[in-house]
C-alpha cells in the first residue's frame, strides 16, 4: 500500500505510479522491489556471496529467511527498524507454542533494512532477517507501517533449500520410469512435497485461481506467496476458482496415451469441481473407443488429492507394473484399510463466507455438518475437520465426507486435531509405524509445532514426516493459514533416502 491506498484497476494492482501486474500475468511484487526498493539506500544484500543452498541444515540457528515490505509511518528510519528487530523475544508460557522456536532469545540475525522514497511523504521499507519467529517479525514491522499492513510477507525454510540442493535425496520414480506402463495424471490440488512435485509436475492438471478479471493456472502462472499476499491484503474485488480446462485435459491425455499403455486420471470429487469432471468427460467421450478403454478416471473423496494417493500410484506403476484399473482398486482398498487420517485446520472461515462460497460448498458436500457450520458464528474462529474412509456407511460417488472436530480458537483446534489422529491410529491393530505429512500455506514456521507434536505422541511409530506447500487453488478457496495433516500406515511403499 502506497500512501495508504491500494487501488484495483482493470484486474491489476496499482501502487502509486508503479504498476504491479502486466496484461494476463500474475501480480508481481518484485516489480515494486526493483523500482522502489532498488533505488534506496540501505544495508548490503545479506545474501551476496552465498545462497541458502550452502552449508548444512544443522548449522542454522535461525532457519527461516524472512522478508517483508511496507509503507512506513512518517519519521520512521532504518535505525528505528533495526532497534525494534534487535529486541529479544519474550518466551511464551502457552504449552501450545511448544516447538515454534527456542524459548526467548534473539529474534534473528542477518538483518538488512532498505528504506526508499516512493513519492513525496511516502517511504517504503524492505526488511530481511533470518529468524525463528517470522510471524513476530511481521507483527513488529506492522507497528511501524502507516496503515498497519505489510504488502509483502515471505518466509522460507533454508533447511529445506539445503536438502533440495545438497541432499540426501529420496528414491522417487520419474515419469520416464512409468513409460510403457501406467501413466499417472493428477490435478494440481495434490499437495505433494516439493521434491516429488518437481519430478512429476509435467503430469499435473492445473485448476485456475481467478482474481478479479485474471485467471491463473495453478502452479504455473502464479506462485503461492504472491497469491498469499493478495489474499492477506484483500487486494481484490472478487476471487474464486475454476476447474481444469478441456484444452489442458486434451493435451495431457494425448501426451500420456502416446507414452503409456494405460492412464489413470486422479481428480477431486465430482461435486467439488464440476467443471473439471465435465471437461474430462467431454474430452474422453471424443476419443476412439480403444483409447477410452485405456483410461480410468479416479475421483478421490477428500477435500484435496492426498499426496499419498499420487505417491502410491506412481510407485505401483513404476515398481509393480500395475495397470490403471489395478492401481485404482489398490488405492480404494488401501483407503478403506483403517489407520488413515486426512484433516485440517481452517483459521479464517469468515473469508469463505465473504467469498460467497461457504454456504454453497458446505451445504452441498457435508450435509448436516455443513448446515451446522453455516449457522455458526464463524468470524474470528477456526474449525478443524477430517475426512475418513473407515466408517461403515457408504459415501455417494463424487462427494466427500467431512467430520467437524472442533469450532473455536485456533490453538484449541490444533490440539484436538492431534488427539483425533491418535485415536485414528489406535484403531489400526498391531505395532504399526505410520507415515505423516503436514502441508502449510506459505507459513513454514507453523510446521514446527505439528512436527514436534507428532513425534511426542507417536514416538518410534513415526517412519516419515513429509512437508509440503498447498496449491494456489486451495489458498484461493479457503484463505490463509490452513494446515492439512495426513497420516497413513507405513508399508512396503516407501521412498527412502539414497
Amino acid at each position: 500500500m502506497i500512501d495508504g491506498m491500494l487501488l484495483a484497476i482493470n484486474g491489476t494492482l496499482d501502487y502509486g505510479e508503479y504498476l504491479l501486474a502486466g496484461s494476463g500475468a500474475a501480480t508481481d511484487y518484485k516489480v515494486m522491489e526493483e523500482k522502489v526498493i532498488g533505488t534506496g539506500n540501505g544495508d548490503p544484500d545479506p545474501h551476496a556471496g552465498h545462497d541458502h543452498g550452502e552449508g548444512g541444515a544443522g548449522e542454522m540457528k535461525f532457519p527461516f529467511c524472512t522478508e517483508c515490505v511496507g509503507e512506513l509511518k512518517p519519521g520512521t528510519t532504518s535505525e528505528m527498524i533495526k532497534q525494534l528487530l534487535a529486541q529479544d523475544v519474550v518466551p511464551s508460557t502457552s504449552k501450545n507454542s511448544k516447538g515454534v522456536a527456542p524459548s526467548g532469545g534473539s529474534l534473528g540475525d542477518s538483518i538488512a533494512v532498505t528504506v526508499s522514497t516512493a513519492a513525496p511523504g511516502c517511504d517504503v521499507a524492505k526488511v530481511h532477517i533470518h529468524s525463528n519467529y517470522p510471524q513476530e517479525v511481521f507483527e513488529r514491522m506492522s507497528t511501524l507501517t502507516k496503515d498497519g499492513y505489510l504488502f509483502k510477507e515471505k518466509a522460507e525454510d533454508m533447511r529445506k533449500q539445503v536438502a533440495l540442493t545438497n541432499g540426501p535425496f529420496r528414491a522417487i520414480p520419474s515419469i520416464e520410469d512409468t513409460y510403457d506402463k501406467c501413466g499417472i495424471l493428477f490435478d494440481s490440488t495434490a499437495d505433494l512435497p516439493e521434491d516429488f512435485m518437481t519430478k512429476w509436475k509435467d503430469y499435473a492438471l492445473s485448476l485456475y485461481s481467478v482474481v478479479d478479471a485474471c485467471s491463473y493456472r495453478d502452479r504455473i502462472d502464479i506462485d503461492a506467496r504472491t497469491l498469499s499476499n493478495i489474499v492477506r491484503c484483500r487486494a481484490f474485488e472478487t476471487v474464486g476458482t475454476s476447474g481444469i480446462s478441456a484444452e489442458t485435459v486434451s493435451d495431457k491425455v494425448t501426451l500420456a496415451l502416446s507414452k503409456h499403455k494405460t492412464v489413470l486420471i486422479m481428480t477431486l470429487p465430482h461435486l467439488v469441481s464440476e467443471a473439471t469432471y465435465n471437461n474430462i468427460t467431454r474430452v474422453l467421450s471424443k476419443l476412439p473407443a480403444e483409447d477410452r478403454q485405456r483410461i480410468v478416471h479416479y475421483n478421490t473423496q477428500y477435500t484435496t488429492i492426498p499426496s499419498w494417493f499420487v505417491m502410491r500410484a506412481f510407485y505401483l506403476s513404476a515398481n509393480q507394473n500395475l495397470d490403471a484399473n489395478a492401481i485404482s482398486l489398490a488405492l480404494t482398498t488401501h483407503a478403506k484399510s483403517g489407520g488413515i487420517f486426512f484433516g485440517g485446520i481452517v483459521p479464517e472461515l469468515g473469508y469463505l463466507r465473504r467469498g460467497g462460497r461457504f454456504d454453497h460448498l458446505m451445504g452441498k458436500l457435508c450435509g448436516i455438518v455443513g448446515k451446522v457450520l453455516i449457522k455458526a458464528e464463524l468470524d474470528g474462529k477456526s474449525f478443524c475437520f477430517h475426512n475418513s474412509y473407515d466408517k461403515p456407511e457408504p459415501m455417494k460417488p463424487g462427494t466427500l465426507k467431512a467430520q467437524v472436530v472442533n469450532i473455536g480458537p485456533k490453538e484449541q483446534c490444533k490440539s484436538k486435531t492431534l488427539k483425533v489422529m491418535q485415536k485414528c491410529a489406535k484403531k489400526y491393530k498391531g505395532k504399526q509405524q505410520f507415515d505423516f505429512q503436514i502441508t502449510h500455506q506459505c507459513e513454514p514456521w507453523t510446521l514446527e509445532w505439528f512436527k514436534n507434536g507428532v513425534r511426542d505422541i507417536f514416538g518410534d511409530k513415526v517412519r516419515n514426516i513429509y512437508v509440503a506447500e498447498q496449491s494456489c487453488v486451495l489458498l484461493t478457496a479457503s484463505g490463509r493459514g490452513v494446515v492439512i495433516l495426513h497420516m497413513w500406515p507405513a508399508d512396503e511403499i516407501d521412498f527412502p533416502y539414497q
